[in-house]
């Protein structure tokens, strides 16, 4: 069980790495995209990104159902970890109960130590002779001593071992209860980001909606995200809209994008986009 866990935890990091280089790759194709919607007029440019958010959405809906399939199998996971707890747990009890009776059995063996010498057991009618007489008699009740004691170690030996058994159930019931309550963490954690990518699909859905960037999107850089400056207003809002819509704008003042592509040996288009000294048309334009 412990090897079939760590297998799909290793799984699902495959998934989240696999998902971010994904991301990385349609953050750079939807900007080639908007490079290649500057040049075009603003009829198609707004078609293109039409079509970039659309694809966007069918992305997030995609994601959204694979985390629903994971958070169902860490459901099902869960209650294995239970039932083999609530199995542990019985046979623990079982074991217990079967302790306490050996215990007053061996209580019961202690507190009459004359028993067999009061009660011996009949003797064979084909005896000889030798055997009925005093002599014979102490030693068939040594012989009767003598096993009684060995029954007593047996009984001893035996609660020694189910009391080993025991502490070996116990503490295997600890360890699955850590590893349930670390289930438990990973299907709260993967709730809390499925509720937030429902509520970025709604958001996007609503009027005047806006996706967020790839890498706040995807929240597994580690990084805390700077929050963007407030922009200028511009002429046209709808378009504005749209391209902060498709995640690859730079929410900056003019004045701060002039500053910047000045350290940089950059440059400032008239919509507020800076870019390199390095910036190369794409192909095709």
């Amino acid at each position: 069980d412990g090897a079939g866990y760590e297998e799909l935890l290793s799984i699902q990091q495959h998934q989240h790495s696999l998902a971010l280089q994904h991301k990385d790759a349609e953050a750079a194709h939807l900007r080639r995209l908007l490079a290649e919607a500057e040049e075009r007029p603003g009829g198609e440019r707004l078609a293109g990104l039409a079509e970039a958010l659309r694809t966007k959405d069918e992305e997030a809906a995609l994601m959204m159902a694979a985390k629903h399939k994971e958070l169902e199998l860490m459901a099902s996971l869960l209650q294995l970890r239970e039932q083999q707890i609530e199995d542990l747990r019985q046979l623990c009890e079982a074991q217990q109960s079967e302790i306490q009776q050996l215990r007053r059995r061996r209580a019961l063996h202690e507190a009459s130590p004359g028993l067999h010498e009061r009660r011996p057991p009949p003797l064979p009618e084909a005896e000889s002779p030798a055997v009925r007489s005093p002599e014979g008699s102490v030693v068939v009740r040594r012989a009767a001593l003598a096993a009684g004691d060995d029954h007593a170690v047996q009984l001893e030996r035996e609660v020694r071992r189910l009391r080993l058994k025991m502490e070996e159930m116990e503490s295997a019931i600890a360890e699955q209860h850590q590893r349930s309550a670390g289930l438990a963490q990973a299907l709260e954690r993967k709730s809390e980001r499925v509720k937030a990518l429902e509520e970025q699909v709604k958001s996007l859905h609503s009027p005047g909606g806006t996706w967020p960037d790839s890498e706040q999107d995807s929240g597994l850089d580690g990084r805390a995200a700077e929050p963007p400056l407030r922009p200028s207003p511009p002429p046209n809002h709808r378009r504005a809209l749209a391209l902060r819509g498709a995640g690859v704008l730079g929410a900056v003042d003019d004045e701060e994008s002039e500053q910047r592509a000045a350290q940089d040996g950059g440059f400032v288009t008239p919509n507020g986009v800076r870019s390199s000294g390095s910036y190369a048309t794409p192909a095709g334009a």
